[in-house]
């Protein structure tokens, strides 16, 4: 699903650098008058990816380059916030530099080479089919470029889910902290990602991120929950029906509210795309709809889902109708940060 803009107070638009001629090739998407300059400060500021020594540190680097961006264009500009629309000129822009550079036998296909690289390690579905065609590109014009054979071998690896799951809530049941452990093939490097979800309203994320080990995770969970997820202490989860949380994210990106944390732009892509990892290795349960809502009914009827059925000792709120806990479909957005409607 891609992005749309909320209606929001108009704002002065700024930017970070000059506009910039950016290669489309075969792409749909609008294009509002920012995304050149916004694809050049991606590019421009990509040089920083170069002393990654490891995939984790490139995808690190390239979430926070690419979120730095995301977040400078939530807080200056009011409409056209498509950021896969974004990132595919991105990929476009980052191949295009590439064949150039091979053409000119110059080293400037390095930069742009690791950019694709981490942003296909981002990558949700829209994503990695624009940057695997964008290496699959590069590839046939770097066959004749000698360097480019001595690339590290690390750049291709990808990080995996080991189905190792835990789970922390807050006093309420309304501030759920998922912690997934990852690592990259043969089990090295192992970390764990926190995906810590708001679930009084429509499921939202509040923030994630990678960590190197359960109880980091859990510390850094309960800074972001405060008093009440202080007493949390994370529990191993022992079967993926326990995860309904994560069940709306497995579908794409969702819509920009405009108030979104640095913490969460960072993680746009990442958190969506690290969802669908650990989906492909424990099966995540399913909502009855793709953005969260109605699953304590089924076609109107007032019979009990088995997701429901799950989450009713998660929040304590009633198992049939729109009051538990989820807004009715065409119902405005509840404010993230303030209190779900009473259940009673």
């Amino acid at each position: 699903m891609s992005p749309v803009s909320r209606t929001r107070k108009s704002k002065k638009s700024k930017q970070k650098g000059p506009a910039r001629s950016v290669a489309r090739p075969n792409r749909t998407h609008t294009r509002p008058d920012w995304f050149d300059a916004a694809v050049g400060n991606v590019i421009e500021g990509a040089p920083v990816l170069m002393e990654a020594r490891g995939p984790r540190e490139l995808e690190q680097a390239t979430a926070e380059l690419l979120g730095a961006e995301l977040a400078f264009r939530i807080e200056h500009e009011n409409q056209g916030l498509n950021f896969h629309g974004l990132s595919e000129d991105i990929v476009d822009e980052a191949t295009t530099r590439i064949k150039k550079s091979a053409a000119a036998q110059d080293d400037g296909w390095e930069v742009p080479l690791r950019l694709l690289h981490g942003l296909n390690s981002l990558g949700t579905p829209a994503l990695e089919t624009a940057t695997r065609a964008g290496l699959r590109g590069a590839a046939k014009w770097l066959r004749r470029v000698p360097a480019a054979r001595q690339t590290p071998e690390w750049l291709t690896q990808r990080v995996e889910a080991t189905s190792e799951v835990w789970e922390m809530r807050d006093a309420y049941g309304l501030r759920i902290a998922v912690i997934a452990g990852f690592a990259y093939p043969e089990a090295t490097d192992p970390s764990v990602f926190l995906f810590d979800i708001e679930a009084g309203g429509i499921l939202a994320f509040a923030s994630a991120g990678v960590y190197d080990d359960v109880e980091q995770a859990a510390d850094a969970w309960r800074k972001f929950v405060g008093d009440t997820g202080a007493d949390a202490r994370p529990v191993r989860v022992d079967s993926a029906e326990q995860l309904t949380a994560l069940a709306p994210f497995i579908v794409e990106e969702r819509t920009v509210m405009g108030d979104e944390s640095r913490n969460l732009m960072d993680n746009w892509f990442r958190a969506r795309r690290r969802v669908r990892d650990l989906d492909a290795v424990l099966t995540l349960p399913r909502p009855e709809s793709p953005y969260g809502v109605d699953v304590c009914s089924s076609n109107g009827t007032r019979t009990p889902t088995a997701l429901c059925r799950a989450w009713t000792p998660l929040t304590g709120l009633p198992r049939s109708g729109w009051r538990a806990g989820f807004l009715k479909p065409g119902s405005p957005s509840r404010r993230r940060g303030s209190r779900p409607p009473s259940p009673i």
